[in-house]
């Protein structure tokens, strides 16, 4: 949808937010009158945030990573609290349908973006909750996840184990240096032990990498306050990170048909 704020935000330059979600938008005029509405929804692809001015230049503040996401606006005369609830998933957008089962909540996702959009400022934070990751998992699945976070560099994984060693790592103390140093070294690992024999294979390979990267993106981020240049740069490297996983599958999927 297309958010449009009856305020002014970057300095004194007049601009509207800008929230696409699947590709579909949706003007909503802000009531001034209105002490506050509130609207939620669930996107089964990605949500995008940017910010468009008079001059139609437009910056990206966000998106959110692969997976489905849910989304929570409230709003006041005076600002706009806009909170994404998703989770980093290896499966592809169209694979992420919430048709078949039932909505999930916001508290079934590990990850929460905050913006908070008031009159000439922007901020942003990051919130990571490794627990809900976690939740419910078998003692003899956690067992036999890495203790250390060097223990998992020569390990085979599936794709879906790469959040939850991340989550794992939070949840046994490791610091934030040492857990985007484990997960950087894994991808240089994995990359050295991965086939591309076949589309599976290939495919895997795509799905972790993929991961990783926005694994690596994200980490340093967490439980800060991001000001509007940070968040741009953030928001940037996952476009590029998202653009260059679809165009990959584009490439698998052409050797697949044209064999």
């Amino acid at each position: 949808m297309i958010l449009g704020l009856p305020f002014s935000m970057k300095g004194q330059t007049d601009c509207d937010l800008l929230l696409t979600v699947n590709n579909k938008d949706q003007q909503i005029t802000i009531d001034r009158q209105t002490h506050w509405t509130h609207s939620a929804g669930v996107g089964g692809g990605r949500i995008v945030v940017r910010v468009a001015e008079k001059d139609n230049s437009i910056d990206t503040l966000f998106m959110n990573p692969v997976g489905c996401s849910q989304y929570e606006i409230r709003m006041t005369p005076d600002s706009v609290k806009l909170a994404v609830y998703t989770t980093i998933s290896p499966y592809w957008d169209e694979d992420c349908c919430l048709e078949d089962a039932p909505m999930p909540k916001t508290s079934d996702f590990e990850l929460k973006f905050n913006l908070d959009i008031t009159p000439g400022k922007i901020r942003g934070r990051i919130c990571y909750y490794p627990e809900i990751k976690l939740r419910g998992l078998d003692d003899s699945y956690l067992a036999t996840l890495p203790q250390t976070a060097s223990a998992w560099y020569d390990k085979p994984l599936e794709q879906t184990d790469v959040p939850t060693i991340v989550a794992w790592l939070f949840q046994r103390g490791y610091v934030m240096e040492q857990i985007e140093t484990a997960i950087h070294q894994y991808g240089l690992s994995y990359n050295e032990r991965a086939k591309d024999d076949n589309y599976g294979e290939q495919c895997e390979k795509k799905h972790i990498n993929t991961i990783v990267k926005t694994f690596s993106t994200i980490l340093p981020y967490l439980d800060m306050e991001l000001r509007e240049a940070e968040l741009v740069e953030l928001a940037h490297t996952l476009t590029k990170i998202w653009e260059r996983d679809s165009n990959l599958q584009r490439k698998i999927n052409s050797m697949k048909y044209t064999k």
